[in-house]
């Protein structure tokens, strides 16, 4: 990993930054003081990461077993079976 300091970090900011890009070194830029940051090739980021970013979608969270048996179950309405509801949906009736 190339370090360089502030001033040259100024002075040459283009091309640190291409070199960043170009070949996924990150460069450590240290200031007078002893203080460093890192710059670095951010990765792609995926579908998943953007839609949890933006608040689309939102982690799971587990259930017990106890929580699943209390839960109400789903009756059909009279006379119907879920055969005749598939087909209704699939326009088969």
């Amino acid at each position: 990993m190339k370090t360089i300091n502030r001033r040259t970090l100024n002075q040459t900011l283009a091309s640190v930054l291409d070199s960043v890009l170009d070949t996924g070194e990150p460069v450590r830029v240290e200031g007078r003081d002893g203080r460093a940051v890192m710059i670095e090739r951010a990765k792609a980021e995926t579908t998943w990461e953007r839609w949890q970013r933006e608040g689309k979608i939102r982690p799971g969270r587990q259930t017990s077993a106890a929580e699943w048996r209390s839960r109400p179950k789903m009756t059909l309405p009279e006379g119907e079976t879920v055969e005749s509801i598939l087909d209704e949906i699939r326009g088969e009736w």
